[in-house]
């Protein structure tokens, strides 16, 4: 199976692994700055720890993981929204 990862070097799919890992953060504070999404979904910051240990282990186990506690938080910050304003 040819997936992304062994297309790439080893080094450029660490990198493309750090991006998909960190990037919905970035999303996040940009979206939070723009207004676009509300100031609640900074709680996705939460999940940080289990992001680095991820990113230290490179794991797809670990890296399935802190993409759900993230999209759990990210859904939590819209249901949220209206109960604490």
């Amino acid at each position: 199976v040819r997936t992304l990862a062994t297309v790439l070097s080893p080094a450029a799919g660490r990198a493309w692994q750090l991006v998909l890992l960190f990037g919905p953060l970035l999303f996040v504070v940009g979206g939070v700055l723009l207004r676009l999404l509300p100031v609640w979904s900074l709680g996705t910051f939460l999940s940080l720890p289990l992001l680095v240990r991820a990113a230290k282990t490179g794991s797809v186990p670990g890296t399935a993981q802190t993409h759900l506690v993230f999209e759990l938080l990210y859904t939590a910050s819209f249901l949220l929204k209206p109960v604490l304003l």
